[in-house]
């Protein structure tokens, strides 16, 4: 594979209908490669794929495994497919003939017996591979929008249980979705105009991600923002509806491959002192590395330059960043918040520096977990004499254990001689030697939330 191997793709198997019983790779596929368009007689089977069909392919199939030989242009490689159970999408791999160099290579085709279904239902709240999707239905007609990019939108037409659709994000694109009989899930794919890559879009219904749930004294419930930002919350046991008071908030940022409500629970029931005094927040990520009954999340962050002297590349203004400062501003308006402290782990204490540093007026306190500083966020990046002074209004209390193996002790320990350097009015390194490593539970949070406290 040549330059398309660059692309970030989502790569992922879909499984919505019963087996082929032929095991058939004849038709045509949406790949991670562009469409390839195969024809199989009994075992053997010769394909093409390229923008004018000029790369060509030939192998055997024996039931769900596909092995064949390819050629494009003067490269050259060996690959394999597998079927899944539907028989409309396909897991395989590649490896080229001159180096060796290996990779994925996945695919997928709408189902027939979609299209000749009863109409399926699409209204309401799905949790997908691109992030929470609100979808509104009116007869054969959809039209919705979805996290990634902070709303991007989404519309187009029901034919039985296939919808075919339009997006538009940073990119516009096309694909569809066949939905389950059972109406339980949906499975297809899409593609930016302009790129030969598919990728897999997956989703399931969300109903418990329900706009602004009504907090519950003592239990944690799941929400979702008017930003589509799924989000886990905690009342503390003497929350009363009905009563005026507000209350000081822990926002915790999960780590890579997590969630929320993970730490919010590991909040309540490692430090209950803190359960009872603070609601607890978990802000999810936008982009889902799991759909299931537990899902999991990442934060985008690393390309968001903000209100840094840095220039930015288009679109990455639209970061989890600046995402979740929306998130921040909506959920006070919501909940009696009467003032953030913002914390992080791993992924979410990079996360937190690029909050303290960007929109320091939304936060009364900062501590970053075993976690580093990206250079955009670093004190030095700043040059807005307003700002500054309200970056150094902002208390910072760094966590980080001396033998973290994920993200090394020295990455806390630069953010913490950065920010010392620059003259932080008040920071407090939090330095742990009891061989917590990269584990949060046993790290000193509730002593740098009690510190955190005491600075107001």
């Amino acid at each position: 594979m040549r330059f398309w191997l660059w692309m970030p793709l989502l790569w992922s198997c879909l499984a919505v209908t019963s087996a082929r019983a032929d095991n058939s790779f004849d038709g045509e596929w949406r790949t991670s490669f562009g469409v390839v368009t195969l024809k199989q007689t009994n075992g053997d089977v010769t394909g093409s794929y390229g923008a004018g069909g000029e790369f060509i392919l030939k192998g055997s199939a024996q039931g769900p495994a596909l092995t064949f030989h390819y050629q494009e242009g003067n490269a050259s490689g060996d690959a394999h497919w597998n079927l899944d159970e539907s028989g409309q999408s396909f897991h395989g791999d590649f490896k080229l003939d001159n180096d060796g160099r290996t990779g994925t290579w996945n695919g997928w085709r709408p189902d027939p017996n979609a299209a000749t279904g009863n109409l399926a239902n699409l209204n309401g709240l799905w949790l997908t591979d691109l992030g929470l999707m609100e979808l509104n239905q009116t007869g054969k007609k959809v039209k919705g929008r979805y996290a990634m990019q902070g709303g991007s939108e989404i519309e187009g037409k029901l034919t039985g249980r296939r919808f075919d659709f339009t997006f538009k994000s940073f990119r516009a694109g096309s694909g569809w979705f066949d939905v389950a009989a059972d109406g339980k899930s949906f499975a297809g794919a899409g593609n930016a105009n302009g790129f030969a890559p598919w990728f897999s879009w997956r989703g399931r219904p969300a109903p418990e991600f329900v706009h602004h749930v009504p907090l519950v004294a003592g239990k944690i419930v799941d929400g979702s923002t008017d930003g589509l930002l799924t989000y886990s919350i905690r009342a503390p046991d003497g929350f009363k509806a009905a009563d005026a008071k507000k209350w000081p908030a822990i926002l915790i940022l999960h780590g890579s491959n997590m969630n929320g409500r993970v730490y919010v629970n590991t909040i309540a029931t490692t430090w209950p002192q803190i359960a009872r005094d603070y609601l607890l927040i978990g802000i999810n990520g936008e982009m889902p590395s799991s759909i299931g009954d537990e899902p999991a999340f990442n934060y985008t962050y690393v390309d968001y330059v903000g209100r840094s002297t840095f220039k930015g590349f288009p679109g990455t203004d639209h970061e989890s960043p600046a995402l979740v400062a929306a998130a921040m501003d909506e959920l006070r308006q919501a909940y009696p918040i009467e003032k953030y402290f913002v914390g992080g782990h791993s992924q979410g204490g990079f996360l937190t520096y690029s909050l303290l540093m960007n929109f320091p007026e939304k936060i009364a306190g900062a501590f970053p977990v075993s976690a580093g500083v990206i250079m955009q966020c670093e004190p030095a990046a700043f040059a807005d004499e307003k700002l500054r002074a309200a970056q150094r209004a902002v208390p910072l209390a760094i966590i980080h254990s001396k033998q973290d193996a994920m993200v090394p002790f020295s990455a806390g320990e630069h953010a913490a001689k950065l920010f010392n350097d620059a003259g932080w009015p008040k920071m407090q390194f939090f330095i742990d030697d009891s061989g917590a490593g990269h584990r949060f539970a046993l790290l000193p949070i509730d002593q740098a939330i009690h510190w955190l406290e005491a600075q107001q």
